[in-house]
């Protein structure tokens, strides 16, 4: 009995008053998705989805801690009042005309629209202070974003998450034309992610192959979304989008491009560990899925739009295509 005491000290210790609730389930959560799309053109689309929700309201919780939301940006949330925030890097055009319709929309360069809480007094200085930290954040040019290349929307982009008004005077859009995207935006881009690059999709996504295609679009998107059904309580949802397409004829890509990149083995290092199957090639030009094992709730509404207003297919919104899916890792 008398060792038994200095060990529930011990114990009581290592754990602190409320050590025990550190056992408690974990309110974040990360969601992954690859869609492979054949074009019509002969091209081959290729779309990864990064989706990391978290149950906590960082504008009013002190949060210390971060496991799977990154650290910088939920700082930015709480720092500068954020409602949203999207943001976008786009080499080359999408072609319409031959592609058909787009996942995401985006125009070529960089392209920043952000809405702010409307506790916010001074808008400018704090979107032009926001837009030199994720200049730094993303190895890119925002830092040229002022007066001159900024405009204050007042019929289009409307808040995605929960808003319960509509004042553009708390909106502010910059897009920078100019701006050229390599490695530099992708490695920091991948840094977020839980793992970087070491396990699940991320593995996937090599500079050498995903900047020498035909396009290439990568884009972060923030904004709250409701915990549960009757809305009492917020989440805040961070969604990591990564679009290119392959040239089939033009450089010899294609096919034979992506399995040489779905054949990329994960690396050791990160928890959890992802397992890698193998997918079939789809032989018609439909869509093939290639999704994890997810365990939090689906993230995406039925009747719900994309950053543009666009509505999403319910084969997007399920995250698995109806005729072709395969497990690529486990989390």
């Amino acid at each position: 009995m008398a060792a038994a005491i200095p060990l529930s000290l011990l114990v009581l210790l290592l754990l602190g008053p409320g050590g025990w609730c550190l056992a408690e389930h974990p309110r974040d959560s990360l969601r992954e998705e690859l869609v492979i799309t054949p074009l019509p053109s002969g091209d081959v689309a290729a779309t990864f989805q990064f989706r990391t929700r978290w149950d906590s309201e960082l504008q009013r919780e002190g949060v210390s801690h971060y496991r799977l939301f990154p650290k910088a940006l939920g700082q930015l949330i709480s720092k500068y009042s954020l409602r949203e925030l999207h943001l976008s890097f786009t080499q080359g055009f999408w072609r319409t005309r031959y592609w058909g319709p787009p996942f995401l929309q985006a125009p070529s360069g960089a392209e920043l629209w952000v809405w702010f809480q409307d506790t916010v007094t001074d808008v400018d200085k704090s979107w032009k202070e926001l837009s030199n930290v994720l200049s730094g954040i993303f190895c890119a040019s925002l830092n040229f974003i002022d007066s001159t290349n900024t405009v204050t929307p007042t019929a289009s982009f409307k808040p995605l998450g929960l808003a319960n008004d509509t004042d553009h005077y708390f909106l502010r859009y910059a897009v920078l034309p100019r701006e050229v995207v390599c490695t530099e935006n992708l490695t920091p881009w991948k840094k977020l992610l839980p793992c970087s690059s070491k396990a699940g999709l991320s593995v996937l996504l090599k500079a050498d192959r995903l900047f020498h295609t035909s396009y290439h679009s990568q884009a972060v998107h923030i904004r709250p979304v409701c915990r549960n059904a009757r809305c009492t309580s917020i989440s805040w949802e961070l969604r990591q989008t990564l679009s290119v397409v392959f040239d089939a004829f033009i450089t010899g890509q294609g096919k034979k491009a992506l399995l040489s990149v779905s054949q990329t083995g994960p690396s050791s290092g990160c928890s959890p560990e992802p397992s890698r199957s193998p997918a079939p090639w789809p032989q018609r030009a439909e869509s093939m899925w290639i999704s994890p094992t997810t365990t939090s709730p689906a993230f995406v509404s039925p009747g719900q739009r994309d950053i543009r207003g666009a509505p999403i297919p319910d084969h997007y919104i399920s995250g698995r295509h109806p005729r072709h899916s395969e497990d690529l890792c486990h989390l």
